[in-house]
């Protein structure tokens, strides 16, 4: 079931996310040790590795909203006269570059994965 999350409690979860992920890095590393013993070599988990960027990805994005709704929040409730539209235009043109830059970066990790999966399967 999908609920609106907002920006502290979207971040928080991604926070947690990422702990978890970095626990399991962890439980990784010791594993690969000990299969070391063994002179059993163990590639770094390539899912935690895209988890973990896409993770960073998310992050990014609920960054970018918190600072559009705390610039929302101000611009709402100043008094129309003072408001400064060049900045305000600005920058909001600065987030939406941002964003795009962000949205081209998650299209190339996704061709990127969709060419692993079809090409360099083991």
């Amino acid at each position: 079931m999908l609920t609106a999350l907002n920006f502290p409690q979207a971040l928080e979860e991604v926070r947690t996310y990422h702990e978890q992920v970095t626990n399991l890095k962890s439980q990784e590393t010791k594993l690969r040790r000990g299969l070391n013993i063994f002179k059993i070599e163990q590639p770094p988990s390539k899912d935690l590795q895209g988890l973990e960027k896409d993770l960073e990805f998310l992050e990014q994005v609920w960054t970018i909203t918190k600072e559009w709704e705390e610039l929302w929040d101000a611009w709402k409730v100043g008094k129309f006269e003072e408001l400064v539209t060049t900045d305000m235009e600005t920058t909001s043109q600065l987030l939406f570059k941002r964003l795009n830059k962000l949205v081209r970066e998650v299209k190339v990790q996704c061709r990127q994965k969709m060419f692993e999966r079809k090409f360099c399967r083991a």
